[in-house]
């Protein structure tokens, strides 16, 4: 048997009376639901044939298989033991034996899901449907032979005593895409955003964001005037809906850190309700990362923490620079079992309204990993707080922090590990400097996570064209923005338009040292140190005085050393593997702890 999967297999399992097995299905999604001490793991999968897909789940029995061993995303899966079942609104393949076959790409298509196919064409399911009292299993002991084994029962969905009448047949959250027209489902509001304003060339308008949430995940959905208006006061954070007939977009990924890859749009043909019954509808979804881990995430990445409260700061006041515009700022530190403690800034009502006390467990979802002067997270504006969850991993850490972690101390991510930025001429920070060619020979950037080297190199080449983008000018935004045919600049994520954009770089340089040649990139606070002037002034000498531009590359930057903090990362471009490195820190040569640091080698070599 080929490792592939064969198109309409799927379709094949219901219509014959007799399922066959092994099939081979390609995994497009999958996640740990349960594990055990004995190691069996519960794993939910979203399954295709190449043709259409199905909710799947890996359950193991006590004497069988444990586990998949190299269970990658969008691997082929050679399944046995298998199992045609159903709740009330959805059917399922529940297998107990699996392997990994082959690994396939991410498909071109999105594959309609068999309950689709299947309630247009109930002919076609020859187990009995949504409504058949009996799942149909493969009995390989007995030669192939049917058995009929009762199915769980239907898990009873409570509907409030007045249905409404909109509500039809209830779709899981995985299961929306654009190819289902009349589907609803039933979703508690996780997080329900502040209204907020913007201008555009259209005129004024508002709009609010929420998020919903049900056993099988979480979406974004969005509503803009006359819906925002109509749903804002309606939605409540924690209450359980029946929501329908909403508008399906692609997700904006850099708007929001939930996995699904569409988002919903209220309009005025869209229906909520309020549910009384919030049964089997989960309360918090947390993809929680550890605190060690943060330094090996992209920066600006959004995630998920929990940690006990080990420092609250004063609240402050600040004021952006690029509007002139006050914020409300206080930081908090929390720590975890990983050692680690972590500074996060809460922002405006979160900021004024924290008065938890030290000892406490914090859970944050929608923080946004910094960069500046190490590592450090800030809660989003559509993040949330929880405090106390009633939780496992909240009831675990207040445990291990009451016994032993109150009286530990912790590693801080406020600077990188070795040599902080501000001490790159330090003499450790000296000693530690690798050459491109021990990095390179070390293949440092190769691993899963990221490495930091210190490097001294000399600047032999700066591009000069495409070196900065327009950004947006709101603080903590930074995402590109286009000029409007009425030169005004639009930002997609604040829904807002501005006078002028507030340019950024994005720098690229050519740097040598005595055993070979790096390509660096350099962002905003790096390329400004760099050059001494921001990117929007840089532009402006360019445009009005190319001679000075010239001669300030020329003269005060190419063939000038610098003592560079490089973070390396493997990147993919065009379909290759690649490593990138980056500017993290970036100082001028200290010559007094230069010849300190060459001394102690000399001793070294000496003694």
């Amino acid at each position: 048997m080929s490792a592939v999967p064969t198109p309409g297999s799927i379709l094949k399992q219901y219509q014959t009376q007799t399922p066959f097995e092994p099939i081979i299905l390609q995994s497009q999604q999958h996640k740990l639901i349960s594990a055990d001490e004995e190691g069996h793991q519960r794993i939910r999968f979203m399954l295709n044939d190449g043709k259409n897909s199905i909710n799947a789940m890996f359950k193991p029995d006590s004497s069988g298989q444990t586990s998949i061993e190299n269970l990658t995303k969008y691997c082929y899966l050679k399944i046995s033991d298998l199992q045609l079942t159903h709740t009330s609104s959805k059917r399922f393949l529940v297998f107990e034996r699996a392997e990994v076959v082959g690994q396939g790409e991410k498909p071109d298509a999105v594959y309609p899901v068999i309950d689709s196919v299947l309630n247009e064409h109930p002919e076609w399911d020859m187990t009995g449907g949504l409504q058949g009292q009996a799942a149909v299993k493969q009995n390989s002991e007995n030669g192939g032979a049917m058995s009929v084994e009762p199915s769980p029962a239907p898990e009873l969905r409570k509907k409030p005593s007045s249905k409404p009448d909109f509500v039809g047949e209830i779709y899981s959250i995985d299961q929306l895409s654009p190819y289902q027209s009349k589907w609803t489902i039933k979703a508690r509001v996780s997080f329900k955003g502040q209204m907020r304003t913007y201008h555009n060339s259209k005129g004024d308008g508002k709009l609010f964001n929420c998020n919903f949430l049900d056993e099988t995940g979480e979406i974004r959905a969005t509503g803009f005037n006359d819906a925002a208006d109509k749903f804002y006061d309606l939605l409540q954070e924690g209450k359980v809906y029946y929501i329908s007939r909403c508008r399906m977009n692609s997700a904006k990924p850099q708007f929001s850190n939930l996995k699904h890859q569409y988002e919903l749009q209220f309009d005025r043909d869209t229906q909520i309700e309020e549910c009384d019954d919030d049964n089997n509808v989960p309360k918090l979804h947390f993809d929680f990362v550890p605190l060690n881990e943060i330094q090996n995430l992209d920066p600006n990445a959004i995630i998920d923490v929990i940690g006990v409260l080990k420092d609250v700061k004063e609240l402050k006041e600040i004021t952006a620079r690029s509007t002139g515009k006050p914020f409300n700022r206080r930081d908090v530190v929390i720590v975890d079992p990983s050692h680690f403690a972590m500074n996060i800034s809460l922002w405006n009502k979160d900021a004024v309204e924290f008065n938890l006390p030290s000892g406490s467990v914090v859970a944050l979802k929608g923080a946004k990993v910094q960069d500046f002067g190490g590592r450090s997270l800030s809660l989003t504006p559509s993040g949330s707080i929880t405090f106390n969850p009633d939780t496992p991993e909240s009831h675990k850490l207040k445990g291990w922090y009451d016994s032993q972690g109150v009286n530990e101390n912790f590693k801080s991510l406020k600077q990188e590990d070795g040599p902080a930025r501000s001490s790159l001429n330090s003499v450790p920070a000296i000693l530690e400097r690798k050459t491109i060619r021990q990095a390179e020979m070390e293949n440092l950037g190769h691993t899963s996570n990221q490495d930091f080297f210190n490097l001294k190199a000399t600047i032999t080449y700066l591009k000069t064209d495409n070196f900065s983008y327009p950004a947006c000018l709101n603080d903590g935004c930074n995402r590109k923005v286009l000029e409007q045919p009425d030169g005004t600049w639009r930002c997609e994520k604040c829904q807002a338009n501005h006078d002028h954009p507030n340019h950024r770089y994005i720098l690229t340089c050519s740097v040598l040292d005595e055993t070979g040649q790096l390509w660096l990139t350099l962002f905003d606070n790096e390329a400004t140190k760099l050059i001494g002037m921001s990117a929007g002034d840089l532009i402006q000498l360019k445009e009005n005085e190319n001679t000075s531009f010239k001669k300030l590359i020329d003269t005060h930057i190419s063939m000038k050393e610098f003592a560079f903090r490089i973070r390396a990362r493997l990147d993919e471009y065009n379909g290759q593997e690649r490593v990138r490195y980056t500017v993290s820190g970036l100082s001028e040569l200290d010559f007094k702890n230069e010849s300190e640091a060459l001394c102690k080698k000399l001793d070294e070599i000496l003694i």
